[in-house]
């Protein structure tokens, strides 16, 4: 008996508590499972902090576009008066009056502008010429009238030789071409220097102004010298390639 009452009362306990439960239940969505878990996500105040300095930010800069509009709006009346009002011929008497005013100052600074001009080329092309590197220097320690009777094929050897050496490609060392392409890029670029640096010696020489400049006859004649150098070196580099397209097949001898 004790134990049926027990029974009926856990019964009714149990149907109180399930009925209770699914009053106090909140609705769900359809897709939804019904015992699916609900989590309390928190709203992430940085993201709106975020959107708040941006919208912050797009205001002002259409404030400050806003602000140089009007500026330039009342600044256009005053420009259209000015055009209204110019006379060329107040300029032209005033720019006359000007230059009539400061024409040895004129005279003096653009005299001395030119000086500091023809230091600086000639000062750039003596740097270019002497570096290390410089064809024109190839065999310095040999008289140019000894090398030019040397061996042909002798002067060929050591001047590749020389190329591959000082050209040479570190990323592929077994390249051939590169160290011949580099070098008559320079020895181009040297013939101009010196073809420019012979250029103004000369007209320097011509208007008698070679004290101004520190140039005298020894000058001119080694610059002379430097591109007879420089056109030797590259008729020897010439011939060789001529020879090794020969050699190579790539032309084929008259018959």
């Amino acid at each position: 008996m004790k134990y049926r009452i027990w029974r009926y009362l856990s019964l009714f306990i149990f149907s109180s508590f399930v009925i209770t439960q699914g009053n106090n239940r909140t609705s769900l969505p359809s897709d939804q499972a019904p015992y699916a878990p609900r989590f309390n996500v928190p709203i992430n105040n940085y993201n709106n902090h975020q959107i708040y300095l941006d919208s912050k930010n797009i205001t002002k800069n259409k404030n400050e576009s806003t602000q140089t509009t009007m500026i330039l709006l009342s600044i256009m009346p005053r420009l259209l008066d000015y055009a209204k009002s110019f006379n060329p011929k107040l300029y032209k008497q005033y720019t006359g009056q000007w230059l009539k005013k400061n024409k040895y100052k004129i005279i003096k600074y653009s005299i001395f502008g030119c000086y500091v001009t023809i230091w600086l080329l000639l000062l750039s092309s003596h740097y270019y010429l002497n570096q290390p590197d410089s064809w024109s220097n190839w065999q310095a320690g040999i008289p140019f009238t000894e090398l030019y009777t040397r061996p042909q094929e002798l002067l060929q050897q050591e001047l590749i030789f020389d190329i591959q050496k000082r050209y040479i490609n570190k990323q592929n060392p077994t390249d051939f071409i590169s160290p011949f392409v580099t070098f008559l890029n320079r020895i181009n670029s040297e013939e101009k220097y010196v073809d420019r640096y012979l250029t103004m010696l000369n007209s320097i020489n011509h208007l008698y102004s070679r004290r101004l400049f520190l140039i005298n006859e020894k000058k001119i004649k080694e610059i002379e010298l430097r591109k007879q150098r420089l056109t030797f070196v590259k008729q020897v580099f010439l011939s060789w390639a001529a020879e090794y397209n020969i050699n190579q097949g790539k032309i084929k001898q008259p018959t």
